[in-house]
């Protein structure tokens, strides 16, 4: 478990908190309902983290390595996450509204009951991902990656899907997309 000192210094800059991380490889950071809505976390290193409930609104996570973390229940909403890493991280319930996923490896992350209303997806790798339940109204998914997605039980009305769609390597493609031309 992390203290107080610990949070200052990912408060603090990106940088600090990446050397904190070197010094310390063993310790998994245990972040769970830390507040750290609004701060510029770019090219932070929370792999493997655990960011349970956290309030990460608004926050620049662009270029963060979120791989394996745990965002579970996480309040995600305009969050500006370009080009990170969430690969295998576990996103269940997590609040994703208006966030910035452009260009995001998104590879086998569980985002089951996730609400993404109104995300951007733009070139984002949703490969192998966990989307059943999950809330897509309003996304705009411009050639993102779903190939082995599982979508069953997503809601996506008026979400936007623009490039190539290849609905045969989408698991349980829901009833909008399966009656569509992509």
């Amino acid at each position: 478990m992390l203290n107080q000192i610990d949070i200052d210094v990912l408060k603090r800059d990106s940088d600090s908190w990446n050397r904190w991380r070197q010094a310390h490889p063993g310790v998994r950071p245990d972040l769970k309902k830390a507040l750290l809505q609004k701060l510029c976390l770019r090219d932070v290193d929370l792999s493997g983290s655990l960011l349970r409930e956290a309030d990460l609104s608004d926050t620049n996570l662009s270029g963060a390595d979120l791989r394996r973390a745990d965002l579970s229940e996480a309040a995600l909403t305009w969050a500006y996450m370009c080009k990170a890493n969430l690969s295998f991280a576990r996103l269940g319930q997590a609040d994703l509204s208006g966030a910035d996923l452009s260009e995001a490896t998104l590879r086998g992350a569980d985002l089951q009951g996730a609400c993404l209303i109104g995300a951007y997806l733009i070139n984002t790798d949703l490969r192998d991902a966990n989307l059943k339940d999950a809330d897509l109204r309003g996304a705009v998914l411009i050639n993102a990656r779903l190939s082995g997605a599982d979508l069953s039980g997503a809601r996506l009305d008026k979400a936007r899907f623009i490039g190539r769609v290849p609905l045969a390597d989408i698991i349980s493609p829901p009833p909008e997309l399966a009656g569509s031309a992509h």
